[in-house]
């Protein structure tokens, strides 16, 4: 009998396994399918952004960072109940990134436990710096790294390869933090999710008061089996529990357990006391250090001031923009020209990978708004067709001086903002063109048609430039 039961328990375990394993290929494949149909026209039923949506640490920080509750993060706090019931589910049944870790990696023990402290320390500056409105560092959201990836490299490249005459730009900057992520996993199976991962630590944290949890009954044979399966290393090698705050509820315990002994069971109460738990001393130092880097990004330093630092139309204030956006990247892999670029440092470190337009390589198409409506956070405002055409991006000027009076850019102006005047050029009168500024809206075809070789003899200024 006691066979029989214990077979049949095994198979149940891999009953779950199988299932858990479905659930995560489907969430991936869904996360796959939502970026793919982020295109101008809304090529999906569901919402494209719903994964940045879901995601509790971008809800978290950016209502922070705006001190104001931003309906669209309503199914992160969908996400946030579910982890108080379920415990840290998502990392083992629905996160995309976890998924693609899950596929490789050694698993071992060798790393001393002190070292997941990392993570709940960047979960800490990350939300000390949204208190002072920063968001530079929400970088390191799993979410937005996996999107600026696949929007900066892996899908462009990969449409370049597939369709003849496709040119879409590759920006290799965009996936450094995804191969890190990668090769930090040869190290150690899921090392990011363990060690470093912010979104991780806050839904750890939530689930140190989730009501299902990992227990291992008296029946426990001390067989040692279920540590060496553990992909998070969460498992004492001693009395064989877990902490919860790193148990990803993958079930990969359940099947070599001989007796049973394990169970995913109803268990309530605060799970607390860990080597690697946080404390006072670290939020202190998590707080010392969120201040002073806010304020050294806030310094300028290393920032190259430039001119044509222009937004997505209807981001602005600039400071309300840094504020709000989360450098998820979807607005750039939706815009149609390629027009949207991330900022190195042209607004500082502070604005780092955040969307700036970009002409000469692409205008802001007059019948889209796309990216206002892939945005997650409101950084850029979900502005109708109708309003958006009105937003002032910038304003444009003529250089005569490099003008070759083809006036192409007057053929081209969708909102008719240039005129033709007469002017004296090396003692022949020919005719230029000129911009209207109160008609201008800066979206940068001029720009972009103008035929100079080089710098273009139009070019798009941020607002107020040209006024100061």
């Amino acid at each position: 009998m006691k066979a029989q039961r214990r077979r049949r328990l095994r198979q149940i375990a891999r009953r779950w396994i199988r299932l858990r394993q479905l659930v995560q290929y489907l969430a991936l494949a869904l996360f796959l399918y939502l970026f793919v149909s982020t295109a101008q026209e809304g090529g999906s039923p569901i919402p494209v952004n719903l994964f940045s949506r879901l995601d509790p640490l971008l809800a978290l920080s950016s209502m922070l960072a705006t001190r104001r509750v931003i309906l669209a993060f309503a199914p992160a706090l969908v996400l946030t109940l579910a982890t108080l019931a379920l415990g840290r589910f998502w990392c083992g049944w629905l996160c995309p990134l976890g998924t693609i870790l899950d596929l490789f990696g050694p698993l071992k023990r060798d790393l001393p436990q002190w070292l997941r402290q990392a993570k709940h320390f960047l979960l800490f500056i990350v939300l000390f710096a949204a208190l002072l409105a920063n968001l530079t560092l929400i970088f390191l959201d799993p979410i937005t790294i996996f999107l600026r990836a696949l929007a900066g490299v892996i899908y462009p490249g990969i449409k370049s390869a597939l369709e003849e005459g496709s040119q879409l730009p590759i920006q290799p900057i965009l996936i450094l933090p995804f191969v890190v992520i990668l090769a930090l996993n040869l190290v150690v199976k899921r090392f990011w999710c363990r060690y470093l991962c912010p979104l991780g630590a806050l839904l750890g944290l939530v689930s140190k008061v989730a009501w299902i949890k990992r227990r291992v009954s008296e029946d426990c044979v001390n067989c040692r089996l279920c540590p060496p399966v553990c992909p998070m290393g969460a498992i004492d090698e001693e009395d064989y529990t877990s902490d919860p705050g790193e148990c990803i509820q993958c079930m990969n315990c359940l099947a070599p357990c001989p007796v049973g002994a394990i169970k995913f069971v109803r268990k309530p109460g605060v799970s607390w006391g860990y080597e690697y738990d946080p404390s006072r001393r670290q939020l202190l130092a998590s707080l010392a250090t969120g201040v002073v880097g806010v304020g050294l990004l806030r310094t300028g330093l290393l920032r190259r001031k430039i001119p044509h630092l222009l937004r997505p139309p209807g981001a602005r204030p600039e400071a309300e923009f840094l504020a709000k956006c989360v450098r998820c990247g979807q607005c750039i892999k939706v815009c149609p020209n390629s027009a949207l670029r991330p900022t190195l440092l042209e607004a500082g470190w502070e604005g780092i990978w955040t969307p700036m337009l970009v002409p000469r390589h692409g205008f802001c198409d007059y019948s889209c708004n796309a990216c206002g409506q892939v945005c997650p956070s409101g950084a850029i405002p979900p502005l109708p067709l109708g309003e958006k055409r009105e937003a002032v991006i910038g304003t444009a000027h003529v250089d005569q001086d490099r003008c070759t009076s083809c006036l192409m850019c007057r053929d081209m102006c969708p909102v008719g903002a240039i005129e033709v005047v007469e002017a004296e050029k090396e003692g022949v009168m020919l005719r230029f063109p000129q911009v209207v500024p109160d008609l201008c809206i800066g979206c940068g075809t001029c720009e972009y048609i103008c035929p100079v070789e080089g710098e273009a003899a139009i070019r798009v200024y941020a607002p107020g430039i040209l006024s100061g």
